[in-house]
């Protein structure tokens, strides 16, 4: 499963639902306090976008069918609906904010950018960059570089103090160890495997290919 950076905690108002795309899922991101919850973008109900309706207190109302959904569970609070709302794992990484929401697919809307030069990064070895708001590592192994996350997916631990051995690197937290050019998990306790961005050599610099995360209108919360 990939996290995907999706917005910055100041560009979210409090108290307020955010339209955004992930991964080609259209989501609502919900700010409540310095927390930040991800759900579907409509009503199970009727179809309605959450973002039309009403932010009440740790709730969302459907605009057209009236039903209340509690934004951490999704559960219905109130009909008519009873399909609760699908949400999605988010978590803070300093003011960024990253939402799981599954695999990017290939068709997914995507922008390359510079991350670094290529003699930044010494023949096994790895570099850390943050690009477009992401955290990656940045990796030279037998002549070819390749990219993944920077962040463990058990607990959430850097990746940079890690040890490389051969294709692969161990968490320094837990010892997870994962492949580099795939992400997949080669030992545990990690399940979830890291996500990877097509990389490339250009020029002497180094291009990472990321998701691109549109956001759209917001609405205001209210009380009851």
């Amino acid at each position: 499963m990939t996290w995907i950076r999706v917005a910055t905690l100041d560009s979210l108002e409090s108290g307020a639902c955010t339209d955004v795309e992930v991964a080609g899922k259209q989501l609502s991101l919900f700010r409540l306090g310095a927390a930040v919850y991800a759900t579907q973008a409509h009503c199970p109900q009727d179809g309605s976008r959450l973002s039309d309706g009403q932010v009440i207190d740790d709730n969302v109302e459907c605009m057209n069918s009236g039903s209340r959904y509690h934004i951490a569970s999704g559960r219905v609070l109130s009909g008519p609906a009873t399909e609760a709302l699908k949400t999605y794992p988010t978590r803070a990484e300093g003011r960024d904010i990253f939402v799981q929401a599954g695999e990017v697919s290939a068709d997914v809307e995507r922008q390359w950018f510079r991350a670094l030069e290529a003699s930044a990064v010494s023949e096994g070895e790895t570099v850390e960059v943050t690009v477009a708001g992401y955290p990656l590592l940045v990796y030279r192994l037998n002549g070819s570089f390749y990219t993944t996350s920077a962040i463990c997916t058990h607990e959430f631990a850097r990746l940079t103090d890690g040890w490389i051995e051969g294709e692969t690197i161990e968490c320094p937290l837990h010892q997870a160890v994962f492949h580099i050019p795939t992400g997949r998990v080669e030992e545990g306790p990690a399940r979830t495997p890291l996500s990877c961005n097509p990389i490339e050599e250009r020029d002497g610099d180094i291009w990472v290919s990321l998701p691109v995360v549109r956001m759209a209108k917001s609405t205001q919360g209210g009380s009851s």
